[in-house]
């Protein structure tokens, strides 16, 4: 996955592969590292668990890329969910504890099965999905 934005636009990109995985969790301890408490409460109640773990932490990944910040910030530290049970709506606005980049608008891309990604950025700005073929002219 590649992302371009004017130069005056944070931007942040994350893929992860998954979500056919257990409902006990990506890893153990991962809900105590990565999730807010009320995402914590939202993955244990949903109905494929692991795609939404892997959904929220993408958007949070994305989201303190896009800051600058990384993982300086602990991703439990703020919630990115827009619903009870769901994961980020296109362009939510989110607002990162620690981070002075002002609002950061928040999107799923798609990226086909087996994998979830997320793009973060100041401003939204228009997706389009290309082919290599399409980026090589070919």
């Amino acid at each position: 996955m590649a992302a371009v934005a004017p130069a005056d636009v944070l931007l942040g990109v994350d893929v992860e592969r998954g979500p056919g995985l257990h409902p006990p969790g990506v890893f153990p301890g991962f809900d105590d590292a990565v999730l807010s408490p009320g995402e914590r409460t939202a993955a244990g109640a949903a109905v494929r668990p692991d795609a939404l773990r892997l959904t929220l932490f993408s958007a949070k990944e994305a989201l303190l890329k896009a800051a600058g910040v990384g993982l300086a910030v602990d991703p439990a530290s703020f919630q990115v969910s827009t619903g009870p049970l769901g994961p980020p709506a296109r362009w939510s606005q989110v607002h990162t504890p620690g981070v002075e980049s002002g609002p950061v608008y928040l999107q799923p891309v798609d990226v086909g099965h087996g994998h979830v990604a997320s793009l973060a950025c100041t401003v939204p700005l228009p997706v389009e999905r290309l082919e290599t073929w399409q980026l090589l002219g070919s």
